[in-house]
């Protein structure tokens, strides 16, 4: 996601394509799904909202945390 507007729509299309991807390989359905939105910057809002729809919301201000 580039921008904070796309992640707003992201947890239903990003749970899509996982979905199609385990469908073509079904090997992979036993293991831990986990959704995660990176972005360089998620407003409080818009976290809030991703974590309400199961998605795990990570800034690259996250990511670089303690490096």
């Amino acid at each position: 996601m580039r921008s904070s507007t796309p992640a707003s729509s992201a947890p239903p299309s990003l749970k899509q394509s996982a979905e199609r991807f385990l469908s073509s390989h079904p090997r992979f359905g036993g293991w831990r799904h986990e959704y995660v939105a990176i972005a360089p910057e998620i407003s409080p809002e818009l976290r809030e909202s991703l974590l309400e729809s199961g998605v795990v919301p990570e800034s690259l201000r996250d990511l670089i945390q303690g490096l």
